[in-house]
């Protein structure tokens, strides 16, 4: 039953993500992860719509501590110098 509702809450968040309504993302992400905190892809896509620096840090570091053999997953001191422009 909980990985249909973890199921569920991924993809309305990436349904959410990609329609444009990020804050709705983040909170689907966010139900998503503290539901299965050690589910990868919910902290790389709560990354992505992560409003502020410090929780983009947080979920990059996350992801990259559940899987740090990813070498796709993008690294927290490598990726938020390009965030302001």
């Amino acid at each position: 039953m909980v990985a249909t509702s973890i199921d569920a809450l991924l993809r309305a968040g990436v349904d959410a993500a990609r329609g444009g309504d990020r804050a709705r993302a983040v909170d689907l992400f966010r139900q998503a992860t503290d539901l299965e905190p050690d589910n990868e892809a919910i902290w790389l896509w709560r990354a992505k719509c992560a409003e502020a620096p410090p929780e983009v840090a947080d979920c990059l570091t996350e992801a990259a501590r559940l899987n740090p053999d990813n070498a796709s997953t993008p690294r927290p001191d490598r990726t938020l110098w390009c965030w302001r422009r």
